[in-house]
């Protein structure tokens, strides 16, 4: 053993060993250093980090809670291995999922969200479960809504405010509204319809009737912004309600010992669908002549209450916060956007579900947008999203008019409106470019020159329909300018040589062609049908030309006969109708709700005229839904003396047909399925 000290300096013949144990003495204090710099540095980012989290609603649970699954107790317990312990839930609730386990897989799903709110495709996992296959195992309409609702609710009011920029949360949101809904896959799909219709008469109240004023697509888009601007603009909070009313506090108060406490979401929606529901009534009593009774002592305290002239300023200016306060809060849709989205896309009738669609889709591809850059392009499927937005947007072309009174849920009548149809094509090429972009950021490869593109194949079936529509309608000259249009667009899909050879028929034969080919299709036989009556109106009783609406009326009926030859009959949670039976089977009831919408449309003058050329039998079948839709637009706190003027000047426009009453009666008595009142829940 060397038993003679270390030289100062490294020697040749000095070990390694030697060697570390001599340069120790400088490491540690070097080490100590960087170490105390990297531990206040840590301090300050942990504090920041926290700060930015708390901001951004980042954190996750971490306490346990009593109220806590064991599931989620263990989570939470597992601190910085709670990823692994979510990955072995998530595979879990999979393995439930394919083993027909829902309502279990959906306990799961909901433990994975609430330890980890920031996993999208947990959330998606979660709400299909609810709204497509929990539902399909529901025995009756009723609770297959409160399931599809169930996963609307979850991605609209948890999911979405947790991951606000997320756009897969927005796409299948989207696609429940137009697919789920919206589509007709689902036997109980006329329900839901109906069921949402409902609910969002009693959030927003009616739109504004169209009328003479506003039949121009500007004018009427400028009417509902007017109609959304009025909740958009009212107070925020009860306190600012309170300031400009001092008296709403006293109504509140005395609704709140009538049972209605309006600080809670119940509440709120309870005393709008009084509301609505006390609306209808009078308007009912006042068709029938007869006073409106109400049956229920509450429910006659309450329409008392909200109707004492001293509290009605009040009244209209608490209703206008609740609304916006159910839209904003409870909902979370931005009244700010629901404004611009109906300058941009036209007008949004919110009982319908493609504008749920659009509106949730296209939300989410701004959203996105904002967060894109050159390192997570490659993860955002813009392309499929906004198939979602021009989808949405052909369901409003083909069915975008609603006529519906809660009074009758079941009577709910959806029409094609022509007004979106220059929203598609403005709408396809901010989609189109997207998707060029994408496809150069996620695969390098440019489509501009492909022969087959799906934009372009959507854009021509929606002018394919359109044109005969405009065709049908009467209005060649806008029928053959779409017709020019789809021949000369240079994005048009050059594959399909039948496609190539019928375009270049002419107008007439072109039509014809399209209906051979898609008549069963139940948006196209509505159109058409739509299409004839309204050329029949036009070029027939306008014009004094009864044979030309006769024309029109018998092939209505024929396009009528053919589709319900192949449309399926009722089914078991919806015994009255087929899935597919968006127009009434009979056509009688068909002939009577169309004409009257259309007569409405013309306004007035035209309508008057209309309705008085029309044969007896017309004027019958459409009398009582005019009358319906004219009680429907008036205004429940006109003074009695107004509305009696109104009512005289109506009769003289739309004088009631000889032996009406009695036609009615016996009407009724054999009325078909498709008018009978239904038992669609107020919530």
């Amino acid at each position: 053993m060397n038993l003679r000290p270390n030289p100062l300096p490294d020697s040749p013949g000095m070990s390694a060993r030697a060697r570390r144990v001599r340069r120790s003495g400088v490491a540690h204090p070097v080490a100590l250093g960087v170490f105390s710099v990297c531990v206040a540095i840590s301090v300050v980012l942990t504090q920041f980090l926290a700060a930015s989290a708390g901001r951004n609603q980042l954190t996750y649970t971490d306490r346990i809670e009593n109220s806590m699954t064991r599931e989620e107790a263990l989570g939470v317990a597992a601190g910085a291995f709670r990823g692994l312990f979510v990955n072995w839930l998530w595979i879990r609730a999979n393995n439930l999922k394919q083993d027909g386990k829902y309502y279990e897989a959906v306990d799961l799903s909901r433990t994975i969200t609430r330890l980890q709110p920031r996993f999208p495709r947990v959330w998606v996992f979660h709400a299909w479960n609810l709204a497509y296959n929990i539902s399909v195992a529901a025995q009756t309409r009723e609770e297959r809504w409160q399931w599809v609702d169930s996963g609307v609710r979850l991605l609209r009011e948890q999911a979405i405010p947790a991951n606000p920029n997320d756009l897969l949360l927005h796409r299948e949101l989207g696609w429940i509204f137009l697919h789920k809904i919206q589509g007709t896959t689902d036997d109980a799909n006329i329900y839901y319809k109906q069921a949402l219709a409902v609910e969002w008469s009693v959030i927003l109240g009616p739109p504004p009737t169209r009328n003479a004023q506003t039949r121009s697509r500007e004018a009427y888009v400028a009417a509902l912004v007017d109609w959304l601007g009025a909740v958009r603009s009212a107070p925020s909070t009860l306190q600012e309600v309170y300031a400009a009313q001092p008296a709403a506090r006293e109504l509140v108060e005395r609704l709140g010992s009538l049972g209605i406490d309006i600080t809670t979401r119940d509440g709120r929606r309870r005393l709008l669908a009084s509301v609505e529901q006390f609306r209808a009534m009078t308007r009912m009593a006042e068709m029938a002549g007869v006073s409106a009774t109400l049956g229920e002592p509450a429910a006659k305290q309450l329409l008392d209450l909200l109707n004492e002239p001293t509290l009605i300023e009040a009244r209209r200016l608490l209703v206008r916060h609740l609304r916006k306060h159910l839209l904003e809060r409870d909902y979370r849709y931005d009244t700010d956007r629901m404004v611009r989205y109906t300058q941009k896309y036209g007008p949004l009738d919110w009982r319908h579900p493609a504008s749920h669609a659009l509106y949730w889709a296209a939300r989410g591809v701004e959203q996105a947008q904002e967060r894109t850059n050159e390192f997570n392009v490659r993860d955002q499927d813009f392309i499929n999203t906004d198939r979602i937005v021009i989808q949405a947007l052909q369901e409003l072309y083909r069915s975008g008019t609603v006529l519906f009174d809660i009074s009758s849920p079941t009577r709910y009548i959806a029409m094609v409106n022509g007004d979106f149809i220059p929203s598609y094509g403005e709408r396809l090429e901010e989609a189109a470019n997207r998707e060029v972009q994408q496809f150069l950021a996620q695969h390098g490869a440019d489509i501009t020159e492909r022969p087959y593109r799906f934009y372009s194949a959507g854009y021509e079936n929606f002018l394919s329909d359109a044109i005969s529509y405009l065709y049908r309608a009467g209005d060649i000259e806008g029928a053959q300018a779409y017709k020019t249009k789809l021949a000369v667009w240079p994005h048009r899909n050059t594959n399909n040589i039948d496609v190539e050879n019928s375009i270049k028929l002419p107008l007439e034969d072109y039509v014809q062609r399209n209906l051979a080919e898609r008549v069963t299709s139940p948006n196209v036989a509505m159109q058409e049908v739509d299409a004839s009556l309204m050329a029949g109106i036009s070029f027939g009783l306008l014009a004094q030309n009864p044979e030309v609406f006769a024309s029109a009326v018998n092939y209505a009926r024929q396009v009528h006969t053919l589709y319900f030859q192949d449309a399926a009959g009722g089914t078991a949670v919806n015994p009255d109708a087929g899935r597919t039976e968006i127009i009434p089977r009979d056509f009688a009831t068909l002939l009577g709700q169309r004409f009257a919408a259309f007569v409405n449309l013309l306004g007035p003058v035209d309508g008057a005229l209309a309705y008085r050329a029309a044969p007896l039998e017309v004027q019958q079948l459409a009398y009582e839904v005019i009358l319906s839709m004219f009680k429907g637009g008036a205004d429940p706190n006109t003074p009695p003396e107004q509305q009696a003027n109104a009512q005289r000047l109506f009769d003289r426009i739309y004088p009631k047909p000889p032996g009406f009453d009695e036609w009615l009666a016996a009407r009724r008595a054999t009325r078909p399925p498709d008018l009978k009142r239904g038992d669609v829940e107020l919530r």
